[in-house]
């Protein structure tokens, strides 16, 4: 994390909140950077607070795992993807790029700019917003336990 937000050439026109968790070595790390652009936050354990904080934001930068990404979908943010681990992580970012529901940041350079160039796009945005709702209109809205109970014999 530390080595991606310095890579970061900040122009002014995005604000970073950083979910730094229980890391306080990041969050203090970060804190001392003073810089108004990334603004670190400890960990949320109050869930109006994190809703509130999803709906202030328009995008989420993050890595392809399973809590951050079903966030984001639920809330119909834009989700880029800057890193992805080997193994579940890149299993993921696979199948998130077939479903389109996020974007894939090829380079930590210039990616400001990339951020700035997806929310510039009103066909960008539309594209990402129309693949998150087809994504939406395939979920299922029962429970596992009624989806058990119609697969089971009686």
């Amino acid at each position: 994390m530390e080595d991606l937000l310095k890579s970061i050439e900040t122009t002014g026109k995005i604000k970073y909140f950083v979910l730094c968790g229980k890391n306080n070595r990041l969050y203090q790390r970060l804190k001392s950077l003073n810089n108004p652009f990334f603004i670190p936050l400890t960990y949320i354990s109050c869930r109006k607070e994190m809703n509130e904080l999803y709906d202030s934001i328009d995008g989420i930068l993050t890595k392809p795992g399973g809590v951050t990404i079903s966030e984001g979908l639920r809330k119909r943010k834009p989700i880029f993807i800057y890193h992805a681990l080997p193994g579940q992580e890149v299993i993921n970012l696979h199948q998130l790029q077939k479903l389109g529901v996020v974007f894939y940041l090829n380079s930590w350079d210039h990616m400001e700019s990339q951020l700035l160039t997806f929310f510039k796009s009103k066909e960008h945005l539309e594209k990402m917003k129309s693949n998150i709702e087809n994504y939406h209109h395939q979920l299922m809205d029962k429970t596992i336990s009624e989806l058990v109970c119609q697969i089971l014999p009686r």
